[in-house]
């Protein structure tokens, strides 16, 4: 994604033998609809030129220096992007708003999170700024937009979020299995004292890296319902040597060579999860456990 000063390469190549409404077309694709001055200028347009074209309706004024190509109606993505390119070089669009560009949550507001570098940018209509320096591995490119990684958008989500809205944000990078555990404890690490930084730490701590405790609302719930049942407690996430190499389950009866999984319908029903799903059975089956199918997951268990 280009900065809003700079052009991709090549854009600055295809100028050389086009028209510029067909270079401001070409870049404006590439950047759901928008496009900042800077960049204008960097294709070769001059101040009058650009201001002929806002006059005449080809270029719609979002932010100052950000425009619009073409029509003034905007999408979520193009409004997001506006924003980026507004608040300079360096920024990333950030949290609610990079949580919705990554898919782990909607977020249906009018306004676009970005964090800027510290003292660059500013609060205008339509932005939320929250300053900070990223370092590299904080930010990533989602839809064609330079936003903060999945982790660093949890840390900055807890600022935001009660705890439960935030464990589903969590669970829902687990599901689309996006989530580096460890990268989300060393970015908490690196963050300091702030907003949330106790509730994301309590998260990391009872779903993560304390053995036997579980990763997904569906393993909550089956372990309560172990409880209820009065069953013995089985293990979490137990890794199974196979001889085509280790296999983790969700849980596991050693004793009696029982399996159960609890992953959800939104894991399982895709054609490709289904293929893999009958691989992993059959992969159980010859090491002598029995799979069925089962609501809400599957679970293998011996005869």
């Amino acid at each position: 994604m280009p900065e809003s000063s700079s052009i991709p390469p090549h854009h600055r190549e295809a100028s050389k033998s086009i028209s510029p409404d067909r270079r401001i077309a070409e870049l404006a694709r590439y950047q759901h609809g928008v496009v900042s001055r800077a960049q204008l200028l960097g294709l070769g347009l001059s101040s009058s030129a650009i201001g002929r074209r806002i006059s005449i309706g080809r270029l719609h004024r979002r932010h100052a220096g950000v425009y619009a190509v073409g029509h003034a109606a905007l999408n979520p993505l193009a409004s997001r992007m506006a924003a980026l390119l507004a608040c300079g070089d360096h920024a990333a669009v950030s949290h609610r708003s990079a949580a919705a560009l990554l898919d782990l949550r909607q977020d249906s507001r009018t306004t676009t999170d970005v964090t800027p570098p510290t003292g660059a940018g500013r609060n205008r209509a339509g932005i939320c700024a929250h300053w900070g320096v990223l370092a590299p591995s904080e930010t990533t490119i989602a839809t064609g937009i330079r936003c903060t990684s999945v982790e660093r958008t949890l840390v900055d989500l807890a600022g935001v979020l009660d705890r439960r809205s935030l464990e589903r944000a969590v669970e829902r990078a687990e599901i689309l299995r996006i989530l580096d555990w460890c990268e989300l404890e060393r970015i908490t690490e690196r963050a300091g004292p702030r907003r949330g930084i106790a509730t994301i730490r309590s998260i990391i701590a009872s779903t993560t890296f304390i053995p036997g405790l579980t990763r997904s609302e569906f393993e909550h719930r089956f372990v309560a319902l172990c409880e209820l049942a009065r069953l013995p407690s089985p293990r979490v996430n137990e890794a199974i040597e196979l001889p085509e190499g280790r296999l983790e389950v969700d849980f596991l009866w050693p004793r009696a060579s029982v399996i159960a999984e609890t992953d959800g319908r939104a894991i399982h029903a895709t054609r490709t999860a289904f293929d893999r799903d009958r691989r992993r059975d059959q992969r159980l089956a010859v090491a002598g456990y029995r799979s069925s199918a089962s609501p809400g997951g599957r679970s293998c268990t011996t005869p």
